[in-house]
């Protein structure tokens, strides 16, 4: 035993001892039943706050838990609206060429694939085209213009599709469509859009 152990010791003994001879029996223990209720009180408030932080302890991991999937699936919807972004900023870029071609700022070609009486007809006629050559209208724009053809004929609507890069690829497409039994001549890429 250190020194300074021995006498804490020694002066907590003189103390109790001195509390004794000046407290009388009845006094001491209430006073270490007080003791033990303070004691009890402490302890279960102790056991109530360990409780306490093992519950926040859990809600801590599961909040960290669904914050890791919250910032996944933000970065999943970043990911998607960019691509989306992106794609809103090529169709308008493509409905601005559109524009641009169908205004006439810019020369262009197409392909004329048939001729209609009716808006209706012609209507009909693109959806038929459109599903069997899926794969070689894929990004064409249909219009229509007019072919007045007068005494000899009457008027016509002209299903043409387009924009194409250039006369070289006008050509490229009429003869796909020819080599599948279409009808198929190069032609301006002009008119109104069928929508």
């Amino acid at each position: 035993m250190t020194p300074s152990f021995a006498f804490t010791r020694w002066l907590a003994v003189l103390l109790v001892a001195g509390g004794l001879s000046a407290c009388g029996k009845g006094d001491l223990a209430r006073e270490v039943d007080s003791l033990r209720g303070s004691v009890t009180e402490l302890t279960q408030a102790k056991q109530a706050q360990r409780a306490r932080v093992e519950i926040l302890e859990r809600e801590l991991t599961v909040a960290r838990r669904d914050m890791g999937m919250l910032r996944g699936e933000v970065e999943t919807l970043s990911a998607e609206l960019a691509a989306m972004e992106a794609e809103a900023a090529e169709a308008a870029a493509e409905a601005e060429a559109s524009r641009a071609v169908l205004s006439g700022d810019e020369p262009a070609y197409g392909a004329h694939l048939a001729s209609y009486r009716s808006r209706e007809g012609a209507v009909s006629g693109w959806r038929e085209l459109s599903a069997r050559h899926a794969g070689l209208l894929e990004g064409m724009q249909p219009v229509l213009s007019v072919l007045d053809m007068g005494e000899f004929g009457g008027e016509f609507l002209r299903l043409k599709v387009g924009p194409v890069a250039d006369e070289a690829a006008a050509e490229a497409l009429c003869a796909e469509f020819t080599a599948a039994g279409e009808y198929c001549v190069i032609t301006d890429y002009s008119g109104e859009l069928l929508e």
